[in-house]
């Protein structure tokens, strides 16, 4: 797939591991040196800035060497040279440099039959640009539900016995968006293959709303049930150490002299560590968990709508196509949000922002004027949502059609 590039496998693997291992030092040689500085300025502060120099000026030259080579590799995986300046870009332009320069090593080295994420963002933003009237008129529902949540949110402002009116309108509006978000799907899914929305997306989606609820139930059973358990089972026993203690310290209040006491006293105490490490590590395992199981089935919507796949079926189809590819599917959902997805929705926020706040500006006080601020505000948030959510469902599509094509 990648017989273009002017890298063999062996050379590509052998390049990719040194660029990473320099990007690596690179990234974390700051760390490394505040260190330095700590332990220089405990033997003797007129050595931190002899240290602080010497890092700084090594730091520099890795820099620096990490560009010439990242711009000797452009040429080489289909690159212009000038993306290695993403690097002086903070934060993003590490994922922005991995995906440019990195990714395409490691499919080399791989012979992955994958498309590259930035091959796939490059089609998403043009074919949506081709199609964007048919992509907005998809997804006016998420305009026209924000306004009418807009309406019942000023006239909860003006009169509050609307209150009850504005939980049912946002219950509603949950379930509009979920919906609309199946509609605009099979409507890019459409574009995307023939061309044209077909007309029938609403029907076909409000045909497998309730599975898609059943599904959405499931998947949260699923991601977040063992973790939940594990944690009342942790208060259970955080409790009943609790109880130990209380009486093991009333015990040691009347008789402080027993060996007996002061030996369940320890152990209560070893027991409270104990609680604390199982603790940490259910925050740990638990996080890993969550994002694990929720990316392995980011693919079910798909698996219903188009495959027909309901309930467990359409999780196990999810996690059958990402299968083994588990980081290739979480690193291209993460950089389409980090590069055009955020830059798109940079845009949009601020020339909607713009238009609000000249707006809002106008507005009387009081309740009335934060009425129909809230009013505005959910406007605002639709007119943004009918540009975005098109666009990265129709990454979406194009991504589920790469893991369809390539699954084994």
């Amino acid at each position: 797939m990648y017989d273009f590039y002017m890298l063999d496998v062996t050379t590509a693997k052998k390049t990719f591991r040194q660029t990473l291992a320099l990007l690596l030092v690179t990234i974390f040689w700051p760390i490394v040196m505040g260190l330095f500085l700590i332990i220089a300025a405990i033997i003797s502060e007129q050595s931190v800035t002899a240290v602080s120099a010497i890092f700084s000026i090594a730091w520099l030259v890795l820099f620096v060497w990490l560009i010439v080579k990242l711009w000797k590799i452009g040429p080489q995986v289909g690159v212009s040279s000038w993306g290695a300046l993403w690097l002086l870009f903070p934060v993003l332009g590490i994922f922005i440099v991995g995906m440019l320069f990195l990714e395409p090593l490691k499919y080399i080295a791989d012979k992955s039959n994958l498309p590259l994420t930035w091959n796939l963002i490059k089609d998403t933003w043009h074919e949506f640009n081709k199609y964007l009237k048919p992509s907005i008129n998809s997804a006016m529902w998420l305009l026209y539900g924000s306004l009418i949540l807009g309406a019942v949110m000023l006239l909860s402002a003006i009169w509050p016995i609307f209150y009850a009116l504005y939980a049912i309108a946002a219950a509603g509006y949950i379930a509009l968006t979920l919906w609309v978000s199946m509609k605009i799907f099979l409507a890019m899914y459409n574009l995307d293959t023939d061309g044209k929305v077909k007309g029938d997306e609403g029907k076909i989606s409000l045909k497998n709303f309730w599975s898609m609820i059943w599904i959405a139930i499931l998947t949260i059973l699923i991601v977040a049930g063992p973790v939940v358990l594990a944690y009342l089972i942790y208060t259970v026993g955080v409790l009943v150490s609790g109880m130990g203690m209380f009486s093991t310290l009333s015990a040691l209040g009347t008789d402080t002299q027993s060996a007996s006491t002061a030996l369940a006293m320890l152990a209560n105490v070893g027991l409270g560590l104990l609680l604390l490490v199982i603790l940490v590590v259910l925050m740990i395992g638990g996080c890993i968990w969550i994002m694990y199981k929720s990316n392995q089935y980011k693919l079910t919507m798909p698996a219903l709508l188009l495959q027909g796949k309901k309930g467990m079926p359409a999780l196990n189809e999810s996690a059958r196509l990402i299968k083994n590819r588990w980081w290739g599917f979480f690193w291209k959902n993460m950089m389409i949000g980090l590069t055009a997805g955020a830059l798109l929705a940079i845009v949009l926020q601020i020339v909607i922002g713009i238009i609000l706040a000249i707006l809002l500006a106008l507005l009387p006080k009081g309740a009335v004027g934060n009425g129909v601020g809230g009013f505005l505000t959910m406007a605002g948030q639709g007119a943004m949502q009918i540009i975005l959510v098109p666009f990265l469902l129709l990454f979406e599509v194009k991504l589920y059609k790469a893991f369809v094509k390539t699954a084994k």
